[in-house]
């Protein structure tokens, strides 16, 4: 049986290294670019610890949430103000129940033209990457 030449096995390694360490770059590199979401609904997935997708468009007014929940753990939508207030409070605009593995939970949120943040309340699941942004357009 032949040994492979210690150059000739760098070289295979390389080979095999460049397209796997390709592919997972491309894989973590997610758009920024909004999705536009008709009808005043958001259409949203969550699971540990996303919210997809995670920037969405709206139009201006009440906004139906919908969020169906493809996890493990419960997980909810809080749609926030970006600003805090003077005790360093984010203003709630709109929210959804807690939704258990595979439910589907509704809610509204009555929002302006701006940027929103959408979070999981629950825990420290915004922290783990739950976290989202509602770019909100003036009716056309």
């Amino acid at each position: 049986m032949d040994d492979l030449a210690p150059s000739r096995c760098a070289r295979l390694t390389t080979l095999v290294a460049l397209p796997l360490a390709a592919c997972a770059l491309l894989a973590g590199c997610g758009t920024t670019a909004a999705v536009s979401m008709p009808g005043r609904v958001l259409h949203l997935r969550l699971d540990e610890y996303r919210i997809l997708p995670a920037t969405v468009s709206v139009t201006a007014g009440t906004v139906r949430i919908v969020a169906v929940n493809r996890g493990r753990l419960t997980h909810n939508v809080v749609i926030q103000s970006r600003r805090v207030d003077a005790h360093g409070q984010r203003r709630v605009l709109g929210k959804t129940p807690t939704a258990f593995p595979g439910e589907t939970v509704t809610g509204t949120a009555v929002l302006k033209p701006g940027r929103y943040r959408m979070i999981s309340s629950i825990g420290n699941q915004k922290d783990l990457g739950q976290n989202g942004t509602v770019v909100v357009h003036a009716l056309r």
